[in-house]
């Protein structure tokens, strides 16, 4: 019985050396990662930097991307003084498994 190999094959992109020195004199990356990002789309310092040390992006204020989030917030809180039940519906996604187990706790 013989093994064939699969027909797939690894696609790397041709290297951009023009962007990856504009990266490197931007953020002092080594090459190897400056290319990396770039063949990941991520092309400016900005971008670069963030994606390197995520706690740099300011984030907006929960309140403003969540407009009931105070509210919601208030109801909980009622409800937990009150000993109410509460329900806590998730779906099996990996977020939706996530948020569901820290809801819980």
């Amino acid at each position: 019985m013989t093994t064939q190999l699969p027909l797939q094959r690894w696609h790397i992109p041709e290297p951009a050396a023009e962007q990856v020195h504009e990266l490197i004199d931007a953020t002092g990356l080594p090459p190897l990662l400056a290319q990396v990002l770039i063949n990941r789309g991520i092309v400016t310092p900005d971008a670069a930097q963030i994606y390197i040390d995520p706690e740099s992006e300011t984030l907006p204020s929960p309140e403003a991307e969540f407009p009931d989030l105070t509210s919601s917030i208030d109801l909980i809180t009622e409800a937990l003084n009150d000993n109410e039940k509460i329900s806590i519906c998730g779906d099996y996604d990996a977020d939706g498994m996530t948020s569901t187990a820290l809801l819980l706790r």
